[in-house]
């Protein structure tokens, strides 16, 4: 007679490690609040773009994920208004949604921003 075995508790995962690198740093544009530039995080390009407030003070970041053609394939809003680093951050992608934690949004940009912080010391 065959014996049923326990399911094994569901681990989380950890994140994996990833890669990011601008393509173009993040800049001012004329008649555009805000700064864009672009950025590949895990081999994927997303445009970049700056969210203010009506103070025109830094509130979060809009991520386009685009394929070759530059057409949107997907599109993240992060609020980095919580604190400092992607720990803080919230991201309304699946990943941070339904995990509860960090995603490669956060963690990449965070990583590149403060690559650029590291660049103008």
């Amino acid at each position: 007679m065959p014996s049923l075995t326990a399911p094994r508790p569901r681990v989380k995962p950890a994140p994996k490690p990833g890669v990011c690198r601008w393509v173009i740093r993040p800049r001012a544009e004329a008649g555009r609040p805000g700064r864009v530039g672009s950025l590949w995080i895990n081999g994927g390009l997303y445009v970049l773009a700056e969210l203010l407030d009506d103070a025109q003070a830094p509130v979060g970041w809009e991520l386009r994920k685009t394929d070759a053609a530059g057409d949107t394939l997907a599109a993240y809003h992060l609020d980095t208004t919580q604190g400092a680093g992607p720990n803080y951050w919230a991201c309304d992608c699946p990943d941070a949604t339904y995990r509860d934690r960090a995603c490669k949004h956060c963690r990449g940009l965070a990583a590149a921003l403060n690559h650029l912080a590291a660049d103008s010391n």
